[in-house]
């Protein structure tokens, strides 16, 4: 499915491909539009799309426009995030998300 816009980000500038498997997590009051990946009931696997254009982008004009993170719920129910790399392409956020959801899981 491709997103013209993540319904949380109407300004959002840049046309992804939902790959199957991933959800879109987006919330307004975030930076940037985000998808998820479930490993199992507490850890997720996330992909920040921040703006194309890099004056729009949060981390500012010299940052990468995606983010991978690790996304877990501890024993509160409080979320935390571990950023695990940052890429100027959507492809190889991707392709290292998977690699990393695949890693998770064989441990899991």
């Amino acid at each position: 499915m491709t997103h013209h816009v993540f319904s949380e980000f109407p300004e959002y500038d840049d046309t992804l491909t939902m790959p199957n498997g991933w959800t879109d997590i987006s919330w307004h009051n975030n930076a940037c539009p985000s998808i998820s990946k479930e490993v199992n009931k507490k850890l997720s696997i996330v992909i920040w799309c921040d703006y194309k254009n890099p004056s729009m982008r949060d981390w500012g004009i010299d940052s990468k426009q995606f983010s991978v993170s690790i996304e877990s719920t501890d024993e509160l129910g409080e979320e935390l995030y571990e950023s695990k790399g940052w890429f100027d392409t959507f492809d190889n956020a991707l392709l290292f998300a998977n690699a990393l959801f695949s890693e998770l899981v064989v441990k899991g």
